[in-house]
């Protein structure tokens, strides 16, 4: 059963993008998985392409990428406060946040001989 959303679908909306992102990831993953297994079902045929390895090995890498920024590096918070009308603020506290170094937290400067 195809997954059904319960409002508008608005890609501003951050749940809907998450939800858009994951199925994207989801269908590369079938795609990669449903061409890679036939392009190896006939090498094995006897029907040798000598860079199907490396074919396959950046594809994986590419979907390995996209499967790092969907689970990983997607920031959707920023989506959120967008769609609010608040990023302005969100970004103000997201500053503050990061130029509030305590001195126990400030990095180290290399003593000058």
């Amino acid at each position: 059963m195809p997954p059904r959303w319960p409002r508008t679908p608005d890609r501003n909306d951050p749940a809907f993008r998450r939800l858009e992102d994951f199925i994207n990831f989801a269908l590369h993953a079938a795609i990669y998985l449903a061409v890679n297994s036939g392009l190896w079902f006939f090498q094995l045929l006897n029907h040798p392409w000598e860079n199907l390895s490396i074919v396959s090995g950046v594809w994986l890498l590419g979907l390995v990428s996209h499967g790092c920024y969907v689970f990983i590096l997607a920031d959707y918070r920023r989506i959120e406060a967008a769609a609010q009308g608040n990023w302005q603020q969100e970004l103000a506290t997201e500053l503050e946040e990061d130029a509030t170094v305590t001195p126990d937290e400030a990095p180290s400067s290399p003593e000058s001989p």
